[in-house]
């Protein structure tokens, strides 16, 4: 999930060389492989599904990954998250619904405090 820009580069008004005919959305591969912190402190880390606007716009679901365990889902249903380090690295996944349809998937990895 993401906006696209559809450019014209020919037949444009004005004789421009480029000029922006739409914004739409567009769809990529479900899974978007592992994210990167929205931001970060020494005790906490917030982590942010595929969105765009408006925010609520779709559905979101947060697991805990455990190694050879069933994911634990975390009752957070927004696109944010925000987590608090612990003493070893945790793993987190991000489902982006749209009409209970799995568009996106996310995963991080929040490791130790420094």
């Amino acid at each position: 999930v993401g906006i696209r820009e559809v450019i014209l580069t020919n037949g444009c008004p004005g004789g421009e060389s480029k000029c922006l005919v739409r914004v739409e959305e567009c769809r990529g591969p479900v899974d978007c492989g592992w994210g990167k912190p929205i931001s970060e402190s020494l005790d906490s880390v917030r982590l942010a599904c595929v969105h765009v606007s408006p925010v609520n716009r779709f559905k979101y679901m947060w697991k805990l990954l455990r190694p050879e365990q069933q994911a634990v889902i975390l009752p957070n249903d927004s696109a944010i998250l925000e987590v608090k380090r612990e003493t070893h690295p945790l793993a987190f996944e991000c489902d982006t619904l749209d009409n209970n349809e799995l568009i996106a998937t996310i995963k991080f990895t929040v490791y130790t405090p420094k």
